[in-house]
């Protein structure tokens, strides 16, 4: 009759299951950890490289607010002791050499009639493929904002054709002439690809791609030197007296890829390493296994030859 009360001896099967399973678990917990890690790393890097963006951002807008502003005070110096037209030519002529962002200076009369302009040497006349008076609206408005504050005001951004299909997107800038513009006004015409260009550092511009843009991201004008990879943008807003600019930034960096990354590279490698550990590890502790096992068996076999004899 069977003993009841005899212990279970459990399979090998069910022993071998009992024996893997911590070490399963422990793979498990390092996998879940080093994804964690891998995951954080990656997560680190695009924020550093969206605030290296910002940063950049924020040092362009105040590069082309600094540049405009620079501009305004060289036309206000065309004004000085009351030039005689002649003397004017010739001052405006200078400033279009020294500001390649600018296109085209205009003396106007009280009723907003051109008496005498001058053009940029940097490329042929800007209104040829439309007349000046076709494209005058925006530029009416802003002198008579300059007239009712008594200083400059900028107009609205607008697209200049140019021939052979190509065309430039501009603003103009209005000065006062005389008290309360009694004596008519002045206006400069400013490329915003030309002011990007001009304002924004050429190892900024090689990095990055820069444009002024709509309310709802039409790009009006570019600059720089390579295209953006659509990653990491941001934008700033240039504010003037009259006139509000969108400048958006968008690097040329894509996102972080793992193995030429620093950071991830040595993440990987320790993860690596520590897989490795744990594979030598796991061989140890089953050779030790094993070891048990045959000096077990060989202390069973002595036993029973012992009893035996």
């Amino acid at each position: 009759m069977a003993d009841v009360d005899a212990p279970v001896v459990p399979t090998p099967l069910a022993s071998r299951w009992r024996r893997l399973l911590p070490w399963a678990l422990l793979v498990l917990l390092l996998g879940v950890a080093q994804t964690l890690l891998l995951a954080l790393t990656v997560q680190h890097e695009n924020n550093r490289e969206q605030e290296r963006v910002e940063m950049a951002a924020a040092s362009a807008a105040a590069n082309v607010r600094q540049l405009l502003l620079r501009d305004v005070q060289s036309l206000q110096a065309l004004l000085w002791n009351d030039p005689q037209p002649a003397q004017w030519r010739s001052d405006a002529a200078d400033l279009l050499r020294a500001r390649r962002e600018m296109l085209r200076i205009e003396w106007r009369s009280g009723a907003n009639v051109i008496e005498t302009a001058a053009d940029s040497p940097y490329g042929g006349p800007l209104f040829v493929s439309l007349a000046r008076s076709d494209l005058d609206l925006d530029t009416q408005a802003a002198c008579a904002d300059a007239q009712r504050l008594a200083a400059p005001a900028w107009s609205r951004s607008y697209f200049v054709p140019q021939p052979g299909g190509l065309g430039v997107e501009v603003i103009d800038v209005c000065l006062p002439i005389g008290p309360n513009g009694e004596r008519g006004a002045m206006v400069a015409t400013l490329a915003l690809g030309g002011v990007i260009d001009e304002a924004v550092a050429p190892e900024l511009a090689r990095s990055h791609e820069l444009s002024f843009v709509e309310g709802d991201g039409t790009r009006l004008a570019r600059g720089g030197l390579t295209r953006g990879a659509g990653v990491y943008v941001t934008e700033r807003l240039v504010n003037l007296s009259s006139l509000t600019l969108a400048l958006r930034l968008d690097s040329a960096a894509g996102a972080p890829r793992l193995i030429p990354n620093v950071a991830t590279s040595l993440v990987l490698g320790l993860s690596l390493a520590l897989a490795a550990v744990v594979a030598l590890l796991a061989r140890d502790v089953r050779r030790r296994a094993a070891a048990e096992q045959r000096l077990g068996e060989e202390l069973t076999l002595r036993r029973a030859w012992r009893t035996h004899w």
